[in-house]
């Protein structure tokens, strides 16, 4: 059993558990289009597309993990933080 208040987390664990193959995939994928890019401002603009999709779009369980993952590396301090709606609102990391 898994339990978290953080429902990003445990889809994670869930996700990781269940298709690991395919949340490599796409991982795979995020940080070959992520490290192709020139420069901290197409960094932190791709970041913030991909934070738009995470917090409008509400992607499936896999890539809505691919997602938690990346941001656990790009935010800034790594931290994870939501709003009271429940929206990521963390920003571009300065390590990134």
């Amino acid at each position: 059993m898994i339990n978290d208040s953080n429902e990003s987390l445990v889809n994670v664990y869930r996700v990781i558990r269940d298709t690991p193959e395919e949340l490599v995939g796409l991982l795979a994928g995020i940080q070959g289009e992520y490290h192709a890019l020139q420069g901290r401002t197409e960094r932190r603009d791709y970041f913030m597309e991909k934070r738009r999709v995470f917090n409008e779009e509400h992607p499936d369980g896999i890539t809505r993990a691919a997602l938690f993952i990346f941001f656990m590396r790009t935010c800034y301090n790594g931290i994870y933080s939501v709003n009271r709606k429940g929206r990521l609102s963390v920003t571009f990391g300065t390590g990134s």
